[in-house]
């Protein structure tokens, strides 16, 4: 079953560049910053010259570069469509999507602001039915790139 809390969410290009497809603006998300921040993947698909954050850890997951991040826009698509359905954000969407899976299930994402700790809070009023759980499950996708580099694997003794 395809997971949204794992993927990438991600909204609209932001670079001046419309064209450059390693520019995003990365939206709240549980596993991920829940920050908007507008990073670009420096990869070799890029041709505009776009630059990431340095201080932006994401530009160095491998889920988040070149053909991962590419392969991984069909389920931010359908998170999107749902979450502009329910007048919501994505992030929303992926934390009510974890909501719904069990009872015993409590995410917990973390935030420095209090607005996103207020919209992550509003996630527990969305409720998806279940045409909207099954439009997920029927996406039919699969993460693509690792969830962290190599370097930080071994840290993690995995």
């Amino acid at each position: 079953m395809p997971n949204p809390a794992v993927a990438a969410v991600t909204t609209n290009r932001t670079s001046s560049n419309t064209n450059c497809p390693s520019t995003r603006t990365f939206s709240s998300h549980p596993f991920f910053s829940n920050s908007r921040r507008t990073i670009s993947l420096n990869t070799p698909a890029s041709t505009c010259g776009c630059r990431r954050r340095v201080d932006d850890l994401r530009g160095r997951i491998p889920r988040f570069q070149g053909d991962a991040l590419a392969a991984n826009q069909s389920i931010v698509q359908t998170v999107q469509r749902i979450a502009e359905r329910k007048r919501t954000t994505p992030a929303g969407i992926a934390l009510a999507w974890l909501l719904a899976q069990k009872p015993w299930i409590v995410p917990i994402p973390g935030t420095p602001r209090l607005h996103r700790l207020e919209e992550n809070n509003g996630a527990a009023t969305v409720e998806l039915a279940a045409e909207d759980l099954r439009e997920i499950r029927e996406s039919n996708f699969t993460v693509q790139g690792a969830r962290y580099p190599e370097e930080m694997m071994r840290l993690s003794g995995r």
